[in-house]
């Protein structure tokens, strides 16, 4: 998916997110309060939206480019009254909801009832959305897909940050894999699983795609030069003793012969390996979405890492108002993000704003610009 345009407005806070349009590589910037992090929530909420989650109070359009590279809009809106579910999840009734593919309308639903590419559709569970519902239509399923494979890290993804966390997986597509013998792709398998955590995919790289996996560990060994091989296997647990479900454990075998296992690996070193995954072995049309993108990692890993964001044919969107990631991101690339008087979250093009310069000049230029402050 390559997201083109966003609209969201939050009914219960009245947030709204006004037309922001993006490009392959952005970097949202702006003082805190801005609007940074409302802008990746929002994404974030639609993603789950797609993925039949509930949500109460959202009005949304999206505009996107699929894997295929249909141009899709997909809008919709949420009733503000919600419930509580027998499952107790918070839930709520979808007041309507439109894709459109390639200016073809592929369904609707509104008060009137629901439309599949023209023909009327019994009613269907109003707390899930129609491209949840319709999932497994053929021409709803490839962009359900490109939705769902969204890679959004948050202070919430503790499968990036928190190395204490233990992945847990069930081997079912071991057989799968054993049919790819010696051609196993991780890229392509990710593209075909896009559910994959980037520990699995991590772990199919060690185990099968070896080729693959020695050019992630240069980079990761060129990045942190005191280690010398990174570790992925798969065990046994006492709580999770099954042969068909295991976990993930890495470790890291450091040149002084030293081995860091995955409980005391640092964050920083932890979510550098975890992104890197996902450039790596990753799907390479899933946009990466990385909120304040230097919390986590040290001043030594920011360098490295924005360069191969930089160099992905991944969309790229993060967000920061940190020096050393703005100084290293090209000015062409950075986002404004302010306030507009109706508290609107709103964007402007950098380069549209400030003077030509060196990238030093620009973020002194920057952090004084009305723009930035929002003024």
């Amino acid at each position: 998916m390559r997201i083109q345009k966003l609209y969201v407005q939050d009914l219960m806070s009245g947030i709204t997110i006004n037309d922001i349009t993006f490009a392959r590589l952005n970097v949202l910037v702006g003082v805190s309060g801005a609007g940074k992090t409302s802008i990746i929530t929002a994404l974030k909420r639609l993603v789950r939206i797609a993925e039949g989650f509930s949500d109460s109070g959202v009005d949304w359009e999206l505009s996107f480019l699929d894997d295929d590279n249909n141009d899709v809009l997909w809008t919709g809106k949420t009733s503000r009254n919600w419930d509580i579910n027998n499952e107790g999840d918070v839930v709520a009734s979808f007041v309507q909801e439109k894709l459109v593919v390639n200016n073809e309308q592929i369904f609707s639903s509104n008060q009137d009832g629901i439309e599949l590419l023209g023909v009327k559709l019994p009613k269907l569970d109003d707390t899930k959305s129609l491209i949840f519902h319709l999932r497994n239509d053929k021409k709803i399923k490839k962009i359900q897909n490109s939705i769902s494979s969204a890679v959004i890290v948050d202070v919430d993804s503790s499968d990036f940050s928190q190395s204490q966390k233990v992945t847990f997986f069930k081997e079912t597509l071991h057989n799968e894999i054993s049919e790819f013998k010696s051609k196993f792709s991780i890229k392509k398998f990710s593209c075909s699983h896009k559910e994959l955590s980037c520990r699995e995919k991590l772990y199919y790289a060690h185990e099968y795609d070896r080729e693959a996996f020695s050019e992630f560990q240069d980079i990761y060994t060129s990045i942190f030069s005191q280690v010398k091989s990174v570790s992925v296997r798969a065990m046994k647990t006492y709580s999770h003793g099954s042969d068909r479900e295991r976990a993930i454990m890495i470790s890291l075998h450091l040149k002084n012969k030293r081995v860091v296992r995955q409980g005391q690996i640092s964050s920083g070193m932890f979510k550098t390996m975890m992104i890197l995954s996902e450039l790596y072995f990753g799907n390479n049309k899933s946009p990466i979405i990385i909120d304040e993108i230097e919390n986590s990692l040290g001043v030594n890993c920011l360098p490295d890492i924005l360069a191969e964001l930089n160099m992905a044919s991944n969309q790229v969107i993060i967000t920061s108002h940190h020096p050393r990631v703005i100084n290293e991101i090209p000015v062409r690339h950075w986002n404004i993000v302010s306030r507009s008087e109706d508290g609107s979250v709103v964007t402007k093009k950098a380069e549209d704003v400030l003077p030509k310069g060196s990238n030093h000049e620009a973020f002194l230029q920057l952090i004084n610009s009305p723009e930035y402050k929002g003024c």
